[in-house]
């Protein structure tokens, strides 16, 4: 009798083998990723730390717990309080907290999401008693600050337009842009100076003029240049002439040893001596004389007393000559009196002809003396 039994083959028992390791592999894959990875492990220790919120804007069980990025935990359970949501995190590690920490819910993209986010503080700021709850700061609803951007913004619009509405900008604007307009057409027609520069023909006409006469003027100083360089003309020889400076360097070598009346100037001390000596002297007459001990001294440095008299005695003499003018006193009468001259003249004539009538008569007066005084 045939047996209905089916024997299994070596090559049965392997495919079987075969699945069971792919799937223990699979198994040891699932739980690599939804345990290991999640920071979900079996056997380390877990700490619960209650954190105090007032609004954890959509945060949910299970969402991570991260510190400085690194996800250290889960949130494990929340319960609602009267003043706000207690939210219970699962560490998977010991985690110091200062009285400064920073606990607050985050969103974890713009689609959608939270995390907690875990700043511990500074230790300066003194330790945080681990019995009392954590404080969690409020959290930002992006919805609602997006909102107020935009209401925002839309504000500062409004105020813009009604800004430029108030003081007429728009207008102003729509005005310049005529006048610009304006000018530029004027511009085109060759209006005005400035539309003649950029319209007249002969003005481009003169500029090359003025490039030519620009350009044969620096070829002309190139030529100069080159002439100069070959010792073309008097200034080229004196550039060129090594015999001119020969001259010079003995020139200056004669200077330097005393030669000739140049070198003995530059050379002899009595010079330098008798300047010096000079110059003393100057300086002691300027002292004297800045001290007013001489006549100039005191003439200079007498602050103005020289010439308020001077200036008071041209004045009087100014006087004496404006009183003779006008025949005033003695002078004056002496001076302008035309009597007064005749008198004088007749006097001097009369004195005169008796000086001569006395010459005449002085040969007699002798002869007559001699003879009577002979008896």
């Amino acid at each position: 009798m045939n047996s209905s039994k089916r024997h299994l083959t070596w090559k049965d028992l392997s495919m079987e083998f075969i699945a069971g390791l792919f799937f223990a592999v699979a198994m040891a894959t699932l739980m690599y990723f939804t345990i290991f990875l999640g920071n979900r492990s079996l056997f380390g220790e877990k700490i619960t730390r209650p954190v105090a919120f007032r609004d954890v804007s959509g945060l949910t069980k299970g969402d991570n717990v991260q510190l400085y990025g690194v996800v250290v935990g889960r949130v494990e359970e929340m319960t609602l309080e009267k003043t706000g949501v207690t939210v219970w995190l699962r560490l998977d590690r010991k985690i110091p907290f200062y009285n400064d920490h920073k606990i607050e819910v985050r969103y974890s993209s713009v689609l959608g999401g939270r995390y907690i986010a875990l700043s511990p503080g500074t230790e300066s700021s003194g330790v945080y008693a681990p019995e009392r709850p954590l404080r969690g700061l409020e959290a930002a609803d992006l919805v609602n600050e997006t909102t107020a951007l935009v209401q925002s913004l839309k504000e500062e619009v409004n105020h813009i337009r009604d800004t430029l509405e108030k003081e007429q900008v728009l207008p102003k604007v729509a005005r310049f842009v005529d006048n610009l307009n304006a000018m530029s057409e004027d511009l085109r027609a060759g209006k005005g100076t400035l539309g003649k520069l950029m319209q007249d023909p002969e003005l481009y006409n003169q500029a090359n003029t003025a490039l030519a006469a620009v350009k044969v003027a620096s070829d002309n100083l190139g030529g100069l240049t080159g002439d100069l360089r070959a010792g073309k003309g008097t200034l080229g020889k004196l550039m060129t002439d090594d015999g001119l400076y020969t001259d010079l360097k003995g020139i200056t070598g004669d200077l330097r040893a005393g030669k000739g009346t140049a070198g003995k100037l530059l050379t002899d001390d009595r010079v330098y001596n008798d300047l010096q000596a000079v110059t003393h002297d100057f300086r002691t007459i300027s002292e004297t004389m800045v001290r007013g001990e001489s006549s100039m001294g005191r003439l200079l440095m007498d602050k103005g007393e020289l010439y308020i008299s001077l200036r008071s005695t041209l004045s009087a003499a100014e006087e004496v000559a404006e009183a003779v003018r006008s025949g005033k006193g003695t002078l004056g009468k002496l001076a302008m009196d035309p009597a007064l001259y005749n008198d004088t003249r007749q006097t001097i004539l009369e004195v005169r002809g008796a000086v001569q009538d006395f010459r005449e008569q002085a040969p007699v007066s002798t002869f007559g003396s001699l003879i009577f005084g002979a008896f």
